[in-house]
This record gives C-alpha cells, sequence and structure tokens, in this order.
C-alpha cells in the first residue's frame, strides 16, 4: 500500500481527532523488529536501538516518506523459518526480493513543542525556554498551566526545508497505534 492509499484507506474508515491534535505519520524501521512492532506496539523505552535519540529517548515519526527512509533497511529475501515472513507472504503474496517497511499510525501528539536544536540543550522555538529541563524522556511543562501539565510531543524542524523533513517525537507509546504496514 503507498502512502497516499494509507490517508486514504484511513479518511474511509474512521477521522483523526483533532481534539488530541492526532496525525497520521510514518515510522520507517527494520524487518528485524517489525514483527514485535506489530505485535506489541511501539515502545520509547527502546529509542536508540535502531536509530539515535537526537531529539531525546521517544518514537520517532515523520510525514515525508523520505524522513522515513532514514531508518529502514532492507529486507532483502524470503527467509521461510522467519514469522514474520511466515505472515506477510505466501503463493498468493511473494515476498518481492528487496523491500522496506514503514508504518502508517495514527499518532495523538497533544499540545506540542517545536525546536531546531538536537540534544539535552533543545530549546522551544516557541517559548526559548528547555525542552529538558530534567531528563531526555519527558519534555518541559505547558506555561500557564496547573498543575504542571508535560508537553506531549517534540516537532524538531530541521534541515534545508523545514516543512518537508519535520520529525514528531512522542515520549509514551500509548499515544501511538500503528494502522498500516507499508511494504
Amino acid at each position: 500500500m503507498t502512502a497516499a492509499a494509507a490517508v486514504a484507506a484511513l479518511s474511509e474508515s474512521k477521522a483523526l481527532r483533532p481534539e488530541v491534535n492526532e496525525q497520521l505519520l510514518l515510522h520507517g524501521t527494520s524487518p528485524d523488529v517489525l514483527f514485535s512492532l506489530l505485535s506489541n506496539g511501539l515502545n520509547e523505552r527502546f529509542s536508540g536501538t535502531n536509530a539515535g535519540t537526537k531529539f531525546g529517548d521517544g518514537i520517532y515519526f515523520a510525514e515525508d516518506v523520505g524522513k522515513s527512509d532514514q531508518y529502514v533497511t532492507k529486507d532483502a529475501k524470503l527467509e521461510v523459518s522467519s514469522e514474520l515472513h511466515q505472515r506477510l507472504y505466501d503463493a498468493e503474496q511473494r515476498h518481492p526480493g528487496s523491500v522496506y517497511y514503514v508504518l502508517a499510525c495514527r499518532v495523538a501528539l497533544g499540545h506540542s513543542m517545536r525546536t531546531q536544536v538536537g540534544g539535552k540543550g533543545a530549546v522551544s522555538m516557541d517559548t526559548g525556554r528547555p525542552c529538558f529541563p530534567k531528563t531526555f524522556r519527558e519534555l518541559s511543562p505547558i506555561e500557564g498551566v496547573s498543575p504542571p501539565i508535560m508537553h506531549h510531543s517534540l516537532i524538531a524542524e530541521t534541515g534545508r526545508d523545514l516543512c518537508r523533513y519535520r520529525e514528531f517525537i512522542t515520549f509514551h507509546g500509548e499515544y501511538v497505534c500503528p494502522e498500516f504496514l507499508l511494504a
């Protein structure tokens, strides 16, 4: 399924929830962990095991498949002993020989903050305050809210084309629901 087909299928199924800033975002992955992700969901506690954690110990998403491509690894051939391959491929749906996997996920971004700076010294583009005042796993509190509620997600706007290659990071797996597998 193409990314455009996934968006069309989602719009036919159930609408995104604007009250929680829900977005359909892409998560590139490797065949080694795909079966676990499909079985157990995405888990922020495994952040950094496939790629870095430049913007915190969270789950990384993109809105452009060109950005997701940076996180995928090739599934080069059918392996009959692979549980993933046993479930995805058969006589009718053959392994294409060279495939990459991307999950299209519903992600509740909630109240986001934006940054252009990576690392523990990242600052909000909106307030100038630190994104990570205590740990690399939790964002700063939303201003003017009592008792304090932490921001729910981080939007990293980096690169030459700031709008094209934004990354969306959430620090709680329960905000994420894999909706489609794109191969």
